[in-house]
């Protein structure tokens, strides 16, 4: 048992490396960014919340049941998530008189496996469309990477190491010579049991950050041909969870929380349901 945790985080810190040292390589060839329109394609990925970016301000929201799962990884048996994320964005400029909404829905499959009893791997893919609701087309949006957690428990909790390399890109981005972006994450989240049963469940505490490095950077566009650019995020959070989940309005919960993430003139509150890996 020792062995496999052991194995475990040195895999883990090993996939780590791999991804920083391909991040740093690949920026350094980023090409630079071409002037084009708001990009709202990478909703999906974002997730919902309050997000000011320099001049503008935006909200997502993305509905809370975006995820079903067919079966779960265990032993030498692979897992299988539905995955069907619909977003609402609104973007709206502190400088002019402009509102700009949007819509994506980007479903697809993240297939699950168990490395070991306490390591799970997630690839994924997915394909959909959005639209803005200025005039634009509707436009193709794509994105596939792989999820690594990794979990630690101890006599007080139980620490989860997370892992992602996410890629996404749409069919509007020959037009603007946006290059879509590629991200590595890593986060470190601490859960400790809580002494309060609401819905007459368990409760958890976690207390979570995570560090986004995006190899080739986050283009947001403006309707005036600027640029804003984002190489690096951090975000913070802090959710109460339920165990088992507990079903709200007909969709289940094992969680609410809140972050704060910010960097590179960005900053945001945002909504989540426990740590994203």
């Amino acid at each position: 048992m020792i062995m496999k945790k052991i194995m475990s985080v040195f895999l883990s810190a090993v996939l780590s490396i791999i991804t920083l040292s391909l991040s740093a390589a690949r920026a350094q060839q980023s090409p630079e960014p071409q002037d084009g329109f708001i990009n709202y394609a990478y909703a999906s990925w974002i997730g919902t919340g309050y997000y000011q970016i320099e001049d503008r301000t935006i909200w997502i929201l993305r509905l809370p049941f975006s995820s079903y799962s067919l079966r779960e990884a265990e032993g030498n048996k692979w897992g299988f998530d539905i995955l069907f994320p619909i977003t609402f964005g609104l973007d709206q400029f502190t400088d002019i008189d402009a509102n700009v909404g949007s819509f994506t829905f980007v479903p697809g499959i993240r297939p699950t496996y168990a490395v070991l009893d306490n390591w799970i791997l997630k690839p994924y893919g997915q394909a959909g469309v959005g639209k803005d609701f200025k005039g634009g087309n509707w436009s193709t949006i794509w994105g596939y990477g792989i999820l690594s957690l990794a979990s630690f428990p101890t006599k007080y909790g139980e620490f989860e190491l997370g892992n992602a390399i996410r890629i996404a890109d749409n069919d509007q981005s020959d037009n603007v010579r946006d290059n879509g972006f590629s991200m590595f994450e890593i986060g470190l989240n601490y859960r400790r049991p809580v002494g309060i049963n609401l819905f007459k469940r368990q409760n958890s505490l976690s207390i979570f950050g995570i560090h986004k490095n995006f190899i080739n950077d986050l283009e947001f566009f403006n309707v005036f041909e600027e640029t804003t650019r984002i190489s690096e995020l951090w975000t913070l959070g802090v959710v109460l969870g339920v165990e088992p989940s507990v079903k709200i309005l007909g969709i289940p919960f094992k969680g609410a929380g809140i972050t704060y993430t910010y960097g590179d003139g960005f900053t945001g509150i945002g909504f989540t349901t426990g740590f994203p890996f």
